[in-house]
């Protein structure tokens, strides 16, 4: 991988797909390298190992960005213009029905799963 005259902008469509481990971590290597350098680096990847060394994680769903993730490695879900909320997959996992109650009170919103009516 080679990146001529610090580009304002790297696009990296899979970069370490059908790399062996240490080809993978070299084009990774560069891609922070020119992400320190100034260049912003924007990278899709189902690869781990990019996940792991990003500063800043886009997720999307269905093509929707559905999360954001900071330096902070806080996850911060995503509400669309149609007021709709798509959770982590792992959250996802405590709604089997899909439905879930809403609760407001102050300054905080509680999503929790609806009750058995059986």
């Amino acid at each position: 991988m080679a990146l001529v005259a610090r580009p304002a902008l790297v696009v990296a469509d899979e970069p370490t797909a059908e790399l062996d481990h240490g080809h993978a971590d070299r084009v990774l290597d560069a891609l922070a390298a020119a992400a320190d350098e100034g260049s912003a680096v924007v990278v899709s990847s189902h690869d781990p190992r990019v996940t792991e060394r990003a500063g800043r994680l886009l997720r999307l769903r269905d093509g929707v960005l559905s999360s954001e993730t900071a330096q902070s490695r806080e996850t911060v879900a995503v509400i669309d213009n149609a007021g709709r909320l798509q959770l982590p997959p792992a959250l996802l996992a405590r709604f089997p029905s899909r439905r879930v109650v809403v609760e407001a009170g102050g300054e905080h919103v509680r999503l929790r799963a609806p009750e058995d009516p059986a």
